[in-house]
């Protein structure tokens, strides 16, 4: 697993930081790109600027992009979801890539996650059977589960 915020931990735990004062902070906001060609989308497609909402979108809006014909795909590299369709590219975070960075900050004994910006979240329910903030819920049950005996590494 290739995640970035791993190798950031690891620096702070050399500059001999305690784990249980870093706190993860994880994004519930989008940020889009206009592709300068429609086909190619995976990582490192070149842009042409900001995409949708002028470069930012919160997850309802991503929601609505992937039911109305948006593509999603899963980098197993990064752990983080990508959606794309036509010119535009869509870099976000979903209940499987916040329920990871979740389980690695309660493996690590880390102080906790906290999220940014509770706003971005789907508070509408659209997203997942009318079930309001479905971001937040994710990381709050996985940090749930790391307490239970059966869960802990």
């Amino acid at each position: 697993m290739a995640l970035f915020f791993d190798e950031v931990c690891k620096f702070w735990l050399k500059q001999k930081i305690s784990v249980r004062k870093l706190i993860l902070g994880v994004p519930t906001f989008a940020r889009t790109f206009n592709l300068a060609y429609p086909f190619g989308q995976g990582f490192n497609s070149p842009s042409v600027g900001p995409g949708l909402g002028k470069g930012q979108l919160n997850y309802t809006k991503v929601c609505e992009f992937l039911s109305d014909g948006g593509i999603s795909e899963f980098d197993e590299k990064g752990m983080v979801p990508f959606a794309h369709r036509n010119y535009d590219w869509i870099s976000y975070e979903n209940e499987r890539s916040l329920s990871i960075k979740s389980r690695y900050a309660a493996s690590r004994k880390m102080g906790g996650v906290m999220t940014y910006a509770l706003n971005y979240d789907d508070w509408t329910g659209t997203c997942r059977d009318s079930k309001s903030f479905p971001l937040l819920r994710a990381v709050s049950s996985t940090l749930k589960l790391a307490q239970m005996s059966t869960f802990k590494n």
